[in-house]
């Protein structure tokens, strides 16, 4: 398996499926929700604007639309 740094807690962690560690998975899975929230009241916003709506960090917003979360970010 491949190693790879946290971008939440920048701790190592085998990367398997996932771009954050396990233990930060639960405050990435609640910014997806907020980020889901932004773009369901405004869909089409550049991913600087989702993320200050949504209230979470750019990398954040970045990683969800590098994953196929998100898909309707400028």
């Amino acid at each position: 398996m491949a190693l790879a740094e946290c971008p939440r807690c920048k701790k190592l962690f085998e990367k398997a499926k996932s771009h954050v560690c396990p233990k930060c998975m639960i405050e990435e899975e609640a910014d997806y929700e907020k980020v889901r929230d932004a773009l369901t009241e405004g869909p089409n916003q550049t991913a600087e604007q989702v993320a200050e709506n949504a209230g979470v960090n750019l990398d954040c917003v970045l990683r969800l639309l590098a994953d196929g979360r998100i898909q309707n970010v400028k």
